[in-house]
């Protein structure tokens, strides 16, 4: 598989290095998926097992090109992770009754609904927790990465 893309920057060594960090998280994100395969229906286990191969994915391409393609790979793959927590935990039968999504809004405040039924990072398992907060670091580290980029564009430009 080549990692050459149209959109390569100049590799710098702050640029690898930045590289290097995102494909850490990006290993670490996928591994943090591996107690939820078999242990939950057919179904949600292929949506994991997806999960953890696009991680993979996301780290090879960081480690070894980390391009601007790669960087917004890794952050689209860290919101659609985010996106589908909801939707997991939903499918595991998490919460008390009903959807996990019970009583919430979008933006993860409680309007009223069943305090047993409400989804919340505490009452979650850890491993999911963590799979929430890699996911959230890998955003992060990609909207950095992708921030110096431009920057080093624009001075370039000058």
């Amino acid at each position: 598989m080549s990692h050459q893309h149209g959109d390569t920057v100049r590799s710098s060594r702050t640029l690898r290095i930045w590289g290097w960090v995102g494909a850490a998280v990006a290993l670490a994100t996928s591994l943090v998926h591996l107690p939820m395969l078999g242990d939950n229906s057919w179904v949600v286990s292929i949506i994991v097992a997806a999960m953890l191969i696009g991680c993979a994915h996301c780290s090879v391409c960081l480690f070894r090109n980390p391009t601007v393609s790669a960087w917004v790979r890794t952050a689209a793959m860290g919101a659609i992770m985010i996106a589908l927590h909801p939707v997991l935990m939903s499918a595991m039968g998490h919460g008390s009754g009903g959807s996990a999504m019970a009583g919430m809004d979008h933006s993860g405040m409680d309007m009223g609904g069943d305090m047993g039924a409400m989804h919340s990072m505490s009452s979650m398992q850890p491993w999911m927790t963590l799979m929430v907060v890699f996911a959230a670091a890998e955003i992060a580290v990609a909207v950095a990465a992708l921030g110096v980029i431009a920057l080093r564009k624009r001075a370039g430009a000058r």
